[in-house]
């Protein structure tokens, strides 16, 4: 449960991959190579790829191609405009965007860490995936998606569990002098993910289980960080409420980076 971010993927306009002519060029196959438990709500999953030519340090996302179980798996094609065109019907992929957590150039392989809950389609595949279902390991990937790495030296930083990987990749590419607040949310207020927090700033944990909100609690921090880009990851309305009272206080779209991880109307 990693990401709603825009659909970035299906608006690309890209010539055609060398290698069989008929995926767009960032698509590839991969699979997994192994799945194990960072704690007890994460997964840490590492794909191997055909080629990650077109990533880079800065690369922060990538869809995961999850076909339909029990029934042939039809792929992207691409369009006579070279735009990117999905499977329809009974054969609809399940594409998420994941943070790519570590990627290992030489070695062509992607890590990242899958929230685990309760209906999710992508923690039901792994889990069928580990149960040694081989064909579920039959997946592909495209990418890279989405945003780059953000780069400030003041920053306000917040989000749930959906977005704690990302938040973590951010953080461990910030100056370390860098300043500002960190707003985590989780089920009951513990500190369940790694991070590497900068010295000079401040970090709260949130507990859904006391009713404390992430979007509330953000929202009363922008007025506190004046100047800081402000990063956001959470339910998709929540979302579009903390854009609207950041626009409204001031900030324009350049120090914004506020994504809908997920949404109430759909199980990712």
């Amino acid at each position: 449960m990693d990401r709603l971010v825009p659909e970035i993927a299906d608006k690309i306009v890209s010539p055609i991959r060398k290698k069989g002519g008929q995926f767009p060029h960032n698509f590839q196959f991969a699979k997994v190579l192994s799945i194990e438990k960072v704690n007890k709500i994460f997964l840490r999953i590492i794909l191997k790829c055909e080629d990650l030519v077109n990533y880079n340090d800065k690369s922060m996302h990538f869809r995961l191609i999850l076909p339909p179980k029990g029934i042939k798996p039809k792929w992207p094609s691409v369009a006579a405009n070279g735009s990117t065109k999905w499977p329809v019907g009974a054969h609809t992929l399940h594409k998420p965007v994941y943070t790519a957590r570590f990627v290992k150039y030489k070695a062509n392989t992607i890590i990242t860490d899958v929230f685990v809950h309760e209906g999710g389609r992508t923690t039901k595949w792994a889990k069928e995936v580990s149960q040694g279902d081989t064909e579920r390991n039959r997946i592909a990937i495209v990418g890279p998606v989405g945003n780059g790495l953000l780069a400030s030296n003041k920053v306000l930083i917040a989000s749930d569990e959906t977005g704690f990987p990302a938040a973590a990749r951010i953080l461990e590419n910030l100056t370390p002098m860098v300043e500002g607040e960190l707003i985590f949310e989780t089920q009951d207020g513990s500190a369940l993910y790694p991070f590497e927090c900068p010295q000079l700033m401040r970090i709260r944990w949130l507990s859904r289980d006391k009713g404390e909100n992430l979007k509330d609690e953000t929202i009363k921090a922008i007025s506190d960080n004046h100047g800081a880009k402000i990063w956001f990851a959470g339910e998709k309305e929540q979302a579009n409420l903390v854009r609207e009272e950041a626009r409204n206080a001031g900030w324009g779209k350049e120090g914004l980076r506020i994504s809908g991880f997920w949404s109430t109307k759909n199980s990712i």
